[in-house]
């Protein structure tokens, strides 16, 4: 499953078991004006279901990277947290953070109704894109990552594309599907994310409330309304799709393989297609794909309890079946990598005390060609006690600009976040 709903899941369950240990305060409505993002024309032209296979990415030679600070005039005990850029300008929402909630279930939904964006002059506006009451549901507390969303709410499946239309609106086909997978149960819990380098397939991932057991995917075709469950066993991992091959691959996330997805009938089976086992042992594999035919993989080292470093990065090349080594970390420092977008991984190096990590340093670097060079280095501006390191950062559209938003967390008895530090970053390419 994608890292950032796993964690936002598992953070705002523990936020909303801790609502309400405070006194609450009477709501004082902000006064802004909800500017319109979309015209009437493109409303009725578009469709949140028309699906792509292509991804840009900026292949060019990075420069340099400068950054500056920004800040914003936020409602008390709010924060504003990023999702996405979409021409030029940065959504996102807003959140409390981890702690204590100062704030009632109507001053939280009243914050949490529509997406905010940074314009070009870093001016914080509310939009006319809904949010909450329609992405929300009482156990799946997830948030947009691209402009195209997709979340099952009170059995009713939801999508919107946010570059056309403002509210999201029902499904009825999806949602009779994933209606028939939860049967009576009042206690699956469904994520549905599209295949973004081939958006005719969506993923769907099921799991129990309070159950441990391994995630159930299926595979649902839009063209043909058709929904596939795995043969034989389920397994851990995630599913791409790869140009080169033209075929779904499923990365395996316990023997460390690569397979091939192959339909018959209602399901699909996994054929061998690498062995990842002779690039280096870990615990875990993620994975992404950095353009139609070649997918970066961190293999991951568990360092106690739930905390994970990155041991290995490999780049594996589809059209030739090469695999390049592109870093291996000392063994004496934690690193963790996630990759950003337009060819840039994001490492922190973090030092743990007492199960919490603490992020000490950080890098950006690019992945050009077989290589990676570092493009930036940069200690936080102030230490801060994490349960996950850092993940809200977002590309713009061209990989020439990223926004950055650090939660400032102190342990009081429970993890508080004090403030947020946002910083944008410029990115200056050797065409430019």
């Amino acid at each position: 499953m994608n890292k950032k709903i796993v964690l936002i899941a598992i953070i705002l369950g523990l936020t909303i078991g801790l609502t309400g240990c405070k006194e609450k305060k009477q709501y004082n409505a902000k006064r802004v004006v909800i500017e319109d993002d979309v015209s009437v024309n493109d409303k009725e032209d578009g469709s949140s279901k028309n699906y792509k296979n292509s991804k840009a990415v900026n292949s060019n030679s990075i420069e340099h990277v400068t950054s500056k600070t920004v800040e914003f005039q936020l409602e008390e005990g709010y924060y504003f947290y990023p999702c996405f850029y979409y021409q030029g300008e940065v959504y996102g929402y807003f959140w409390e953070g981890h702690g204590y909630s100062n704030h009632s279930d109507l001053e939280r939904e009243a914050q949490m109704e529509y997406l905010y964006k940074i314009d070009k002059d870093n001016n914080l506006v509310r939009t006319s894109k809904m949010y909450h009451n329609y992405l929300q549901g009482r156990h799946s507390k997830v948030y947009p990552q691209d402009t195209k969303f997709i979340n099952f709410v009170e059995d009713v499946v939801f999508t919107v594309d946010y570059k056309i239309e403002d509210i999201p609106k029902p499904w009825p086909e999806l949602t009779d599907v994933v209606n028939k997978l939860k049967g009576d149960s009042r206690h699956k819990l469904y994520f549905i994310r599209p295949v973004s380098e081939n958006e005719n397939y969506l993923i769907i991932s099921e799991g129990i409330i309070n159950d441990g057991s391994d995630w159930k995917r299926y595979i649902y075709d839009i063209e043909n309304n058709k929904i596939y469950k795995m043969k034989n066993e389920e397994r851990e991992g995630a599913i791409y799709y790869v140009n080169a091959l033209q075929s779904l691959v499923w990365v395996d996330d316990k023997d460390f393989k690569i397979y091939k997805i192959v339909f018959k009938d209602e399901y699909y089976d996994l054929e061998e297609y690498i062995d990842l086992n002779r690039y280096g042992k870990a615990d875990k594999i993620e994975a992404v794909m950095k353009d139609n035919d070649e997918m970066i993989l961190f293999m991951d080292k568990n360092v106690e309890g739930y905390l994970f470093k990155t041991i290995y990065i490999g780049k594996l090349n589809f059209k030739t079946n090469q695999y390049n080594l592109l870093l291996e970390a000392p063994k004496e420092i934690n690193i963790y990598a996630e990759y950003v977008g337009h060819n840039i991984l994001l490492i922190e190096e973090f030092k743990i005390n007492d199960r919490v990590v603490i992020p000490v340093k950080r890098y950006l670097k690019q992945v050009l060609h077989d290589e990676m060079n570092a493009i930036l280095e940069e200690e936080p501006k102030e230490e801060s006690e994490q349960w996950y390191l850092n993940k809200w950062i977002v590309i713009s559209e061209d990989g020439k600009e990223m926004f950055d938003a650090m939660e400032i967390n102190k342990m009081k008895g429970v993890l508080t976040t004090e403030k947020m530090i946002y910083q944008k970053y410029y990115i200056k390419y050797s065409d430019d």
